[in-house]
C-alpha cells in the first residue's frame, strides 16, 4: 500500500503535513508539534517498527488512517489516524498501539534512538501494564532489545 497518506504517516512525505501539525503517540507526552518534529518522530517510529508499509487503509469523512498489523512479524497492531485542514494537509495525527507489553519494548527501542520520543514518565506505566496478569503473559512476540 504505497500512497501519500502512508508516506506522510511514516515520515517520508513531510510536505503532506501542515506546518503546525500535531502528533500524539502512546509513547510520548505531550503532543509533538510542527512539521519537522512530527515528520522526524514518525520516521523514527517507522524505523523502530520495521514495518515497510501499512496493511490496511481506513477512510472516513473526517478521519483517515492506516493500520500496521503484526509489524516486523510481531503480534501487535498500531493505527495512525489523521485529520486534514481546509487546504488538504494533515494537521492532526493520533497514533494508538496494542498490546502494552509490546509498546513497552518499542518504547525502549525508541529511547535508544531518540530519548525525547520515549517520555521517561511513561516508563513505569508501560512496565506495570506489561506485567499485568496471565492474560498478557506469553502472548507477545517482542524483539530482543
Amino acid at each position: 500500500m504505497s500512497d501519500r497518506l502512508n508516506a506522510a504517516l511514516s515520515g517520508q512525505a513531510p510536505t503532506a503535513l501542515a506546518e503546525d501539525v500535531s502528533l500524539a503517540t502512546p509513547l510520548a507526552a505531550p503532543r509533538i508539534a510542527g512539521r519537522a518534529a512530527a515528520s522526524a518522530a514518525l520516521g523514527t517510529y517507522q524505523q523502530a517498527l520495521t514495518a515497510p508499509e501499512a496493511t490496511v487503509r481506513l477512510t472516513g469523512d473526517e478521519v483517515e488512517g492506516i493500520v500496521y498489523a503484526n509489524p516486523g512479524g510481531r503480534e501487535t497492531e498500531i493505527v495512525a489516524l489523521a485529520r486534514r485542514d481546509t487546504t488538504g494537509l494533515i494537521d492532526t495525527i493520533d497514533v494508538y498501539g496494542r498490546p502494552w507489553p509490546f509498546m513497552a519494548v518499542l518504547r525502549e527501542v525508541i529511547a535508544k534512538t531518540d530519548p525525547a520520543l520515549a517520555d521517561p514518565s511513561l516508563k513505569g506505566v508501560t512496565e506495570r501494564r506489561s506485567r499485568q496478569g496471565p492474560a498478557t503473559r506469553g502472548k507477545v512476540n517482542c524483539p530482543v532489545v
